[in-house]
């Protein structure tokens, strides 16, 4: 047998006890069809619970939903792990899923304060970046509209968020679906549902600041609809379990019964498929009037095709993060006079005294700088701050380079970027900090010259400081699309990083968080603030998305070059500007324009310009192409720091300039030619910006992304070693038995397994695409799919079904962190219809379905066939 390293076995503990989509076991979200015809007198409900019972199914209802115009179904538990597709082939069930668990949502930083602690903001800045700021000037408060928060609660004794809960209040209604206990992968800790949606966690007081806080706090910062009122939806108990589909759609559900005129939810976890049952409720809710925003989670650092849930174009948005221009940051001095030095914190490192700096490279253009251990003759750098630099090859993560350090006894770590990013914040950790590119070389140029060097922190002296080089950029958290069925991801970008709010009164009132989850509410209440403007009906909030969409500011890549744009699969349609989406007498429709991949490929397009102002304006159409993204590198499967090329799109078209009298629109045919000269094996994103400017000095455009390359064809698993290391390649089978992480191999004896807890076969493997379907299944040791036409598995006789999925995102190339490294099943002998596996031997066949294939055709799978496994389970007859 083959063992893995003992460096390896910690990092891939942690990756597969906490995979992506972790699901409820054996609990399922049922939709029914709302005019089943089996009983006029019997709703749905009871329709399916009397198809259940007849079938000897022990069940019981997690959640009912009865909205009609939404979703009419429920969400069950199946005591005896009965396969869904039995439940699929009940009369009336329209569509049946598993109950995934969405983890609590994570900002990329946090920082708290009390009243007084950091000095008040000179602007608000994300305001100004926005246009909210004019329209706050104007009037525009957000007054008569209702958002609804789904999050943590929301502490409204805060005084700054009304103080108080009910009618009369801020805080108008709300409700708490979970109770504090709640942890939905523990039947012991089920939903304790009550009316109070007090916050314990901080999260969801924050989210509701950004939308709602009252101005006139001792840190100058309001809210963007401050005079909106609000409703608090908790979700989520007080410990790190999550929240499980059902009572997210439950929450969903009861926001729109409630009223809400926008609703917003920051929580995003890998996922990228349209066909799952949150984005398709999210988008029922926006086709009956309602605007939803959602975020796009804050998984950038693992490339492209990591989408979070995945709206339709006309559906809701979903939001990126950009850098805000104003950031809370601490200052040390150095001992050569140098400085002061900034450091991203809004939090003083607690070093009361000079301290010596240790750089672990000296060479300030390395790219492996703390990616292997660090030497033997490193000192304790218990004793020192450790600097290191930032820049990394492909597969060398900053939490390796942070471990390798830590190894060492490092306690309090500056990092220095590889690029101009150097005001970004990039770590949730009070004890490591970034400096800019500058300042970390002049330090490493010190003592490189043999002199010692050491710091002087700072303390009770914070400030805000200009971020020039990055404000406005997408951060590098910011999840990057799209979708595995080739929609834009994300849809928009609103400042996210370093944004100052509310926090429960016992967690110090205020704080500074980062993430995409910040980004969020901003542009909920930028789109009460359309409503407010425009009107809560039903066109205005049919074009909201399309309105911020193709009114917001183009993002480059850095912001010394303008010019350069940033991917519309990073940066959607660009940063929001809300003045101008109200303002503008120019409507651009539609927001944006998908020309898919090669063999799918659509090139002919149409845009509408409409003119909707008091005066006659004069036209001009062009193209302006963003950078191509290189998303796919067959070495390390996924690129990051991702690739951007120059080669675009061609664009014919028909007209260039045109002339619009009041209350008239035209019609412009657009002819695509993807970009040429491009590997299709590296799946390149290419995508751009048609742009419509006017006379008046507006300036719209509708925004397009296309794939050169098949994804029909695109290699679902992955069959290398680069995960688990030199010949270990997946997929794989693990054994239990070892103290090390040990893989069973195909020329190792039979390994029996008593199927019990500890006892059994565990399968480990990869996906390097997003899949709608992939099964594990039962079969005949003497069955060998060498033998079948390429690795197919067509006449291999399926004895048992151990585990279905549906919906599942690509693998991270996580292998320290839990996020999505590796999907692991451990089989426990039972199949998935509750009936147990004889005695004997078998082989584990893993079917993964490709992104566009047919359930129905074997050639749309790959497939991996497992060695022989033995079963010999006791039965106790004491």
């Amino acid at each position: 047998m083959a063992r893995m390293p003992i460096a390896l076995i910690f990092a891939f503990a942690l990756a597969v006890i906490a995979a992506a989509l972790e699901v409820v076991p054996n609990a399922y979200i049922v939709e029914f069809e709302t005019l089943s015809g089996l009983s006029p007198r019997l709703s749905p409900h009871a329709v399916f619970y009397a198809s259940l019972v007849d079938a000897g199914i022990k069940h019981s209802v997690r959640t009912e939903y009865n909205v009609p115009e939404l979703f009419v179904g429920a969400a069950v538990n199946i005591h005896d792990a009965t396969n869904a597709d039995i439940l699929s082939s009940f009369d009336g069930v329209k569509s049946v899923s598993p109950v995934h668990i969405y983890p609590p949502p994570k900002p990329v930083s946090v920082m708290t304060w009390s009243e007084g602690e950091m000095p008040a903001l000179p602007e608000m800045s994300t305001h100004t970046m926005t246009g909210v700021d004019k329209l706050h000037a104007e009037g525009l408060t957000g007054k008569g509209i209702k958002i609804g928060i789904i999050d943590s609660g929301t502490d409204y004794t805060n005084p700054w968020l009304g103080g108080c809960f009910g009618p009369g209040c801020k805080v108008v209604s709300g409700w708490n679906f979970v109770g504090d206990n709640y942890k939905p992968h523990d039947p012991q800790n089920p939903p304790e549902p009550n009316s109070d949606p007090q916050d314990c966690s901080g999260h969801g007081t924050h989210v509701a600041g950004i939308v709602g806080a009252n101005p006139g706090n001792p840190y100058n910062i309001s809210g963007v609809a401050y005079d909106a009122t609000l409703a608090a939806y908790r979700v989520f108990g007080c410990g790190e379990g999550g929240a499980a589909a059902d009572v997210l759609m439950d929450a969903m559900m009861t926001a729109y019964s409630d009223g809400c005129d926008v609703i917003t939810m920051s929580i995003g976890h890998a996922e990228g498929w349209t066909s799952s049952p949150m984005p398709v409720l999210a988008d029922r809710i926006v086709a009956l009037g309602r605007v939803f925003t959602m975020s796009a989670a804050n998984d950038g650092q693992y490339g492209a095709w990591y989408s979070s849930h995945q709206p339709t174009s006309r559906g809701y948005i979903q939001v990126a993060s950009v850098s805000n221009e104003k950031i809370p940051a601490q200052n040390f001095t150095l001992s050569d006079g140098y400085g002061p030095v900034t450091y991203l914190q809004g939090i003083p490192y607690a070093i009361n005294s000079s301290i010596p700096i240790y750089a672990t490279s000296l060479n300030t253009s390395a790219t492996d700088d703390a990616c292997n251990p660090l030497p033997d003759d490193t000192p304790d750098l218990a004793g020192y701050v450790t600097l290191i630099n930032l820049n990394a090859t492909p597969g060398c993560y900053l939490e390796r380079k942070l471990q390798n350090a830590r190894d060492k006894g490092a306690n309090w770590i500056l990092l220095y970027d590889y690029d101009d990013r150097s005001l970004r914040s990039i770590h949730d950790d009070h004890n490591v900090s970034l400096i800019s590119k500058a300042d970390g070389i002049h330090i490493v140029n010190v003592i490189s010259s043999g002199a010692n060097l050491s710091a002087t922190f700072l303390q009770n002296q914070p400030v805000y400081v200009d971020n020039s080089e990055s404000a406005g950029l997408v951060v590098a958290s910011s999840t990057i699309g799209p979708s595995y069925d080739m929609f834009m991801s994300p849809s928009i970008a609103a400042p996210g990083q370093d944004i100052m709010s509310t926090y429960p009164v016992s967690l110090g009132s205020f704080a500074v968080l980062s993430g995409t989850s910040m980004a969020t509410p901003l542009m909920a209440g930028c789109a009460a603030l359309l409503l407010q403007a425009q009107g809560r009906n039903s066109y205005t909030t049919d074009a909201a998305k399309h309105l911020f969409q193709t009114t917001s500011r183009l993002i480059p890549v850095y912001n010394n070059d303008t010019s350069v744009l940033d991917t519309a699969i990073r940066q959607g349609a660009g940063l929001v500007n809300a003045y101008d989406a109200i303002r503008y007498s120019t409507v651009l429709t539609p927001g944006e324009l998908l020309l898919n991949d090669t063999d799918a490929f659509n090139g002919q397009h149409a845009i509408t310009v409409f003119n909707k102002g008091n005066d006659t304006q004069s036209y001009t159409v062009s193209h302006q192409p963003a950078r191509t993204a290189i998303t796919y590198n067959m070495s390390v499967a996924h690129n990051y720091p991702m690739p951007l090329v120059q080669m675009a799109a061609d664009v014919s078209i028909s007209q260039v300039s045109f002339t619009l009298e009041p209350g008239t629109g035209t019609n412009i045919s657009l002819t695509f030619t993807a970009p040429a000269g491009l590997d299709p094996a590296s799946y390149p994103v290419f995508s751009g910006f048609i742009v419509v400017n006017g006379s008046s000095g507006e300036s719209l455009h509708s925004s397009y992304m296309g794939v050169v390359g098949s994804i029909s064809d695109i290699k679902m698993l992955d069959n290398t070693d680069a995960w688990l290391g030199p010949g270990k390649t997946m997929p794989t089978l693990f054994d239990p038995h070892q103290t090390t992480i040990t893989v069973i191999n195909y020329t190792d004896p039979v390994q029996y397994f008593g199927m019990t807890t500890g006892d059994q076969p565990v399968l480990g493997f990869r996906l390097l695409f997003g899949t709608p379907l992939w099964s594990v299944d039962i079969v005949s040791a003497s069955e060998n799919l060498e033998k079948r036409h390429g690795g197919t598995y067509d006449n291999v006789p399926i004895l048992g079904n151990a585990e279905t999925n549906t919906y599942y995102p690509r693998s991270s190339s996580a292998k320290q962190l839990s996020n999505n490294g590796l999907y692991r099943v451990d089989w426990n002998g039972t199949f998935a219809n509750g009936s147990v596996v004889a005695n004997g031997e078998y082989k584990i066949l893993l079917r993964v379905l490709k992104a566009r294939g047919d359930p129905a055709k074997d050639e749309d799978y790959e497939a991996w066939l497992s060695p022989i496994i033995g079963v010999n389970i006791t039965t106790d007859t004491s």
